[in-house]
């Protein structure tokens, strides 16, 4: 619970600095309320051109990533995501002034992004990516 809290208060600290509203704040308390501390994830990611990297499967036990696994060799150095660190990204990128966050989706009941679509420099053609979460299943927890 403890990454869920410091993430909301991240976001009640710095909402409204400029940016868009990308609704990550409503859809962090959301997910700390009615999200799962233990889950396993899956998601691809669309680069330039419409190139497709994935899928990629992250397992997070009580909050801590605790495995990774993709089928794309491209990103076996890349940045592991979870539910959390996509809402962070969303708040840290829509606050920019030279960043954005195109667009972005998010369930319903849970509050976790479901699709998100990234432009990391304004200034900058063709460095747009974005990322689709298609599967999201509730684990036990290490002490369960």
């Amino acid at each position: 619970m403890l990454p869920f809290l410091a993430l909301i208060l991240f976001m009640a600290v710095t909402s409204g600095k400029g940016g868009t509203d990308s609704g990550a704040y409503d859809n962090a308390t959301k997910w700390a309320e009615n999200g799962f501390g233990s889950y396993e994830m899956t998601y691809t990611i669309t680069v330039a051109e419409g190139i497709e990297l994935g899928p990629t499967t992250v397992e997070v036990q009580e909050g801590v990533l605790v495995d990774y696994q993709t089928s794309s060799p491209q990103l076996e150095d890349a940045p592991r995501h979870t539910v959390e660190s996509l809402l962070f990204a969303i708040e840290d990128q829509s606050r920019g002034t030279t960043s954005d966050v195109a667009d972005v989706a998010y369930d319903e009941d849970l509050g976790y992004p479901t699709a998100v679509s990234f432009d990391p420099d304004l200034s900058r053609e063709g460095d747009e990516w974005s990322i689709e979460v298609t599967a999201l299943n509730e684990l036990a927890g290490a002490g369960d």
